[in-house]
């Protein structure tokens, strides 16, 4: 009769573990993001302001932790990964995708850190 109960006291932390390695994988996914966004992308940062604008913003919910990394700097972003029309209006910029190519990334990276996490449960 003991064992059962400590199978229902262990079975009854696992989700507490689960949670709390999905919002450890995301806060490790979201700072290596950040370190993707500002290392990634082959547009001149003269002044490097956009670069180390790049942020981790943490914000506690019902569910948990969510993680959003966005950058200070969010009308340049925009002008950036899409390109725009040029001040005359005779023709558009160069676009520099960075912003798709750290997510796909981050969303790849966040699949393989949660699958370890929760295999060590």
């Amino acid at each position: 009769m003991g064992w059962e109960s400590d199978l229902r006291a262990e079975l009854a932390l696992l989700p507490a573990a689960a949670n709390a390695a999905v919002e450890e994988a995301g806060r490790e996914t979201a700072a290596k993001t950040v370190d993707i966004l500002k290392t990634s992308g082959d547009y001149q940062d003269r002044t490097g302001k956009y670069r180390r604008s790049f942020r981790v913003k943490e914000e506690r919910t019902s569910h948990g932790a969510v993680n959003t990394v966005y950058s200070t700097q969010y009308q340049l972003t925009h002008l950036l990964e899409y390109g725009h029309t040029t001040a005359n209006g005779t023709g558009r910029t160069r676009a520099f995708p960075h912003w798709q190519p750290a997510d796909e990334e981050a969303a790849k990276d966040f699949e393989a850190r949660l699958g370890r996490k929760l295999e060590d449960l």
